[in-house]
């Protein structure tokens, strides 16, 4: 049996292809499936232009595409602006750079879609407090549950850093909030998704009519906020780093969609774990046989996942040496 921790897309991508492949998956999320960091991609999936990575998630893109209308997910391809900012904070300038193929899905109703197979059990609300070995298996211990498993793989950014220390560094956990409008009038159209700074902020209309906008602030901003408030201790400007991603939002809002302002129907508040360098994590632990870590970058994260759970199917089909 094999037992994949964390029930967004990057888990449900893996248990699916595994339990194609004839295995008996569980998949466990201490929240609920899809509700983590897959709803702060906004619905967006997006090639990395970069030239080493981009024929791989233009891979990835495709497969999306054709798993999700294969389950009947609605799918718009269309272009996405690529912007920075003139100034800090980014919300309130932007200049538009580039413009990058793009795919506006459902990705959570993707993602419980595939979670729907009979060889996988799917076990919400349980968050995961220890893995050891015991004689050659896994003991995968969690509040109510404690499972044996030939092999766990942690699809989750947040016990990767705890269960698998040596790829802590190479990991950036952040701040983030999602904004979601009420169901808005035909007639209003964010005709291009909004990336700006390399994912810090999203923003795109989903195929129901609402916007949706995500803003990560990594630990790496948080620090240099910091420092510049011991620098200049003046109160007027100090930032109150728990909601600094809320006033990005509304920044946001005001200065470029003041017409839905006050259309908010969710506001909600988390954390993110995201790559460094924006490719993915994906390998076999040092610390604890059997346990495989598969970790994607932020805003290429979707594009990425056919291709990890293949590399996964690759670590756990793979002869033991």
């Amino acid at each position: 049996m094999i037992l994949v921790i964390g029930a967004g897309l990057t888990g449900a991508m893996i248990a699916h292809r595994l339990a194609n492949l004839g295995h008996s998956v569980a998949v466990f999320d201490a929240q609920t499936a899809a509700k983590g960091a897959t709803r702060l991609t906004a619905g967006l999936v997006l090639a990395d232009p970069s030239p080493d990575n981009n024929g791989d998630t233009t891979y990835g893109m495709d497969r999306l595409a054709q798993l999700a209308m294969s389950h009947q997910v609605g799918v718009r391809r269309m272009k996405a602006s690529i912007a920075i900012s003139d100034t800090q904070p980014f919300a309130t300038t932007i200049r538009i750079i580039d413009t990058q193929p793009a795919l506006v899905m459902s990705l959570d109703t993707l993602a419980r879609a595939l979670l729907n197979h009979n060889n996988i059990t799917l076990r919400e609300n349980i968050e995961i407090q220890q893995i050891e070995q015991v004689d050659g298996r896994l003991n995968v211990l969690g509040n109510g549950y404690t499972v044996q498993a030939d092999h766990v793989v942690l699809a989750t950014g947040a016990y990767s850093g705890l269960l698998a220390p040596e790829i802590s560094p190479f990991l950036d956990i952040g701040r983030s909030v999602t904004w979601i409008s009420k169901p808005l009038d035909k007639k209003f159209n964010l005709t291009l998704p909004l990336i700006i700074e390399n994912g810090k902020m999203s923003v795109a209309q989903t195929q129901d009519q609402r916007v949706r906008i995500n803003v990560w602030h990594s630990a790496a901003e948080q620090n240099a906020i910091l420092a510049q408030q011991s620098e200049n201790p003046d109160e007027s400007t100090s930032v109150n780093l728990v909601n600094a991603p809320n006033e990005d939002v509304r920044r946001f809002l005001r200065r470029f969609l003041r017409e839905i302002n006050n259309e908010n129907e969710s506001h909600q508040n988390g954390m993110v774990v995201s790559t460094r360098d924006n490719a993915p994590i994906v390998g076999n632990s040092d610390h604890i046989p059997g346990l495989i870590y598969a970790i994607p970058p932020h805003v290429y994260g979707p594009a990425w996942t056919p291709i990890m759970a293949e590399w996964v199917e690759g670590l756990i089909t793979a002869p033991s040496r």
